[in-house]
C-alpha cells in the first residue's frame, strides 16, 4: 500500500503522456529512453484516447496517425485531436507516422498539432520535442492557476466581471457584509441586484441562517401583508391555520426585498414600524413577535423622485438606504461583456452537455457593439439560446 502511494505521488511531479498506438511496444522503449520525468500510458485504440482525455489530466498526447482503420464508422486521428481540444486543459500534440508530411500531418498540423515527425523517429528530437511540449503544458497549468486565484480574489461568487466599476461593487459588499446595517441596491432590471444581496448575506455572520427574497410583483395590499408578515388562524376566510411571513422564516438570516418602490403605502408604514421595533405583528393578531433579520432592499425605481412625488416614505426611504450599493447597466460594463459571456458558455454547456471553448471573432463583435437593454440577464438568455 505504501509502495502504490509513493508512486501515485511520484507520478504527480511527472510529466503525463499519452501514447496512442496500437503497439505498446514502442511505449515501453520510449519510457527507457526518457528516463526519470515522465509517465508514460499506451492506448491502443482512439476511443481509449478519448475516454482517457475526459477522465485524466494529461500534459502530452503523443499520436500515432498509422493507427489501424477499425470497423466502419470508428474514430480516426483527427476526431482524437479534436476531442483533446475541447477539454479544459487542451494537452499539446505530438503526431508521428510513417511518411508524416502527407495528407495526415498537414490534417494535425490544421487541427493544432505542435509538431509533426516521420517514422523511424528520431529518438532525440522526439525527447527535445515532449520536453517543450511538457514545459508548455506546466506553463498554461501555472497561468490558469494565477488567473483562477486573481479572480477569486477579485470577484465575488456570481458577481463577475473586471471592470472598475464592479471591483468598487465587490469592495462595498465586502465591507458592508459583516456590519449589521440595512442596504439599499439600486440598478436597472437585469443587472444582478438579488446577485449582490446573496452575496452580501454569504459573507456575512448570517450565512448559516436562511435567506428570504420576497417580490410584490403587484400583488394586492393584503396579500403583501401576508407574505411579509404572515397570519393568524381564522384572520380571514380560508386562513384555516397559522402561518409565518417572510420576516419570521428569515429569523436570524437576511430577507431581500426586491422593487421595494412597488410596496403599496399603507404596506409601506407596516414595513417602517418593523424596521424601528425589530417585531411583525401577523395579520389577525396585535400580539407583537420579536423577528431578528438583516433587510436589504433593492430597486430599479427613482426612490427619491417617488419621495418627492409623496410615492414612498421619506422616512422609511432613510431607513432602508444606510448604505446604498448601485449597480451599473452592462451598456457601462464593456469589458465585462465577453468575462460575462464566457462563464455563460460554461455553464449552459456543462447543463446541455455541449462541447464548446470559446467564440468567432464575429460572435464577438457582435456582443460587444450591441447595448443590451436587459443587462446580464438578456445576456445571460443570449448565452443559453445561442448555444442552445
Amino acid at each position: 500500500m505504501r509502495r502504490e502511494a509513493t508512486l501515485a505521488s511520484n507520478r504527480q511531479l511527472e510529466n503525463r503522456i499519452l501514447v496512442v498506438d496500437s503497439d505498446d511496444a514502442f511505449s515501453r522503449v520510449l519510457t527507457g529512453v526518457l528516463g526519470v520525468g515522465y509517465y508514460l500510458q499506451n492506448v491502443t485504440s482512439i476511443e481509449g484516447a478519448i475516454t482517457q482525455l475526459e477522465n485524466d489530466e494529461i500534459d502530452v498526447l503523443l499520436v500515432n496517425l498509422d493507427q489501424p482503420s477499425g470497423k466502419s464508422g470508428s474514430k480516426t486521428a483527427s476526431d482524437l485531436l479534436e476531442a483533446a481540444a475541447l477539454v479544459p486543459m487542451a494537452p499539446p500534440v505530438i503526431v508521428y507516422g510513417w511518411d508524416a508530411r502527407r495528407t495526415e500531418g498537414l490534417e494535425a498540423f490544421r487541427r493544432g498539432a505542435l509538431d509533426v515527425f516521420d517514422q523511424p523517429l528520431d529518438v532525440r528530437a522526439l525527447k527535445f520535442a515532449l520536453d517543450r511540449a511538457a514545459t508548455r503544458a506546466g506553463l498554461e497549468r501555472d497561468l490558469a492557476a494565477a488567473q483562477a486565484a486573481l479572480f477569486r480574489k477579485n470577484n465575488l461568487e456570481g458577481l463577475i466581471g473586471h471592470s472598475r466599476c464592479m471591483q468598487t461593487v465587490n469592495e462595498v459588499v465586502r465591507k458592508v457584509a459583516g456590519v449589521f446595517t440595512n442596504v439599499l441596491i439600486t440598478g436597472e432590471s437585469g443587472t444582478g441586484k438579488e446577485l449582490v444581496a446573496r452575496a452580501i448575506h454569504r459573507l456575512s455572520p448570517r450565512a448559516d441562517k436562511p435567506f428570504a427574497a420576497f417580490s410584490p410583483c403587484a400583488l394586492p395590499d393584503t396579500l403583501m401583508e401576508d407574505e411579509l408578515f404572515g397570519h393568524e388562524k381564522g384572520a380571514f376566510t380560508g386562513a384555516t391555520q397559522v402561518r409565518r411571513g417572510r420576516f419570521e422564516e428569515a429569523k436570524g438570516g437576511t430577507i431581500f426585498l426586491d422593487e421595494i418602490g412597488d410596496l403599496a403605502l399603507p404596506v409601506q408604514a407596516k414595513l417602517l414600524r418593523v424596521l424601528q421595533e425589530r417585531t411583525v405583528e401577523r395579520l389577525g393578531s396585535n400580539i407583537p413577535v420579536p423577528v431578528d433579520v438583516r433587510i436589504i432592499c433593492a430597486t430599479s425605481r427613482n426612490l427619491e423622485k417617488m419621495v418627492r412625488e409623496g410615492t414612498f416614505r421619506e422616512d422609511l426611504y432613510f431607513r432602508i438606504s444606510v448604505v446604498k450599493i448601485g449597480l451599473p447597466p452592462l451598456r457601462e460594463r464593456g469589458d465585462d461583456v465577453p468575462v460575462l459571456a464566457e462563464h455563460f458558455l460554461r455553464m449552459f454547456a456543462k447543463t446541455h452537455g455541449k462541447q464548446l471553448r470559446g467564440f468567432t471573432p464575429a460572435f464577438l463583435s457582435a456582443i460587444a457593439s450591441y447595448s443590451w437593454p436587459g443587462n446580464v440577464r438578456e445576456l445571460q438568455n443570449v448565452m443559453e439560446r445561442s448555444l442552445v
